[in-house]
């Protein structure tokens, strides 16, 4: 088993992680979160929001209980993906991967939505009304070859 090991408050590392936000007016900004290891086992850190770093240090009970809820834990090894990084560069790049991912995610939904709403569109102009047994089934061009039958 590890054993936990606290981190000097001088020599912490710091960790990055990309994210995102959108304004009351549309307008998306991306922003670098800090994160800083206040403790390490032979494999990974425990880290933390570095504007909640001086709560590590608190000698009050309800402060150590806010840590422990709130840290997370990260791999040392950079390799693959993890939740946050010691590289910027590395971080940005997950964020474009993760991005990237919820974009495809989004993109069938569209695609799911145009096809239901094509089978429903035709139904209207044929009369067709569905039970709530039976269903109408339109082939969605974006899912087409996926898996074989």
């Amino acid at each position: 088993m590890s054993k936990f090991k606290p981190i000097p408050k001088g020599e912490r590392p710091r960790l990055y992680r990309y994210g995102w936000e959108s304004g009351a007016y549309g307008e998306v900004s991306v922003y670098c979160q800090r994160y800083v290891a206040y403790a390490e086992t032979e494999v990974c850190f425990y880290i933390i929001e570095d504007r909640h770093e001086h709560q590590v240090d608190s000698p009050h009970s309800w402060d150590q209980h806010w840590v422990k809820r709130y840290r997370r834990r990260v791999l040392k090894s950079q390799e693959g993906k993890r939740y946050a990084y010691i590289d910027q560069k590395q971080a940005l790049r997950s964020y474009v991967r993760r991005k990237e991912v919820h974009l495809s995610f989004a993109q069938a939904a569209v695609e799911r939505a145009k096809a239901g709403l094509q089978a429903a569109k035709q139904a209207l102009e044929s009369g067709i009304l569905v039970d709530s047994s039976d269903h109408l089934r339109m082939p969605c061009e974006f899912f087409e070859g996926w898996v074989e039958m």
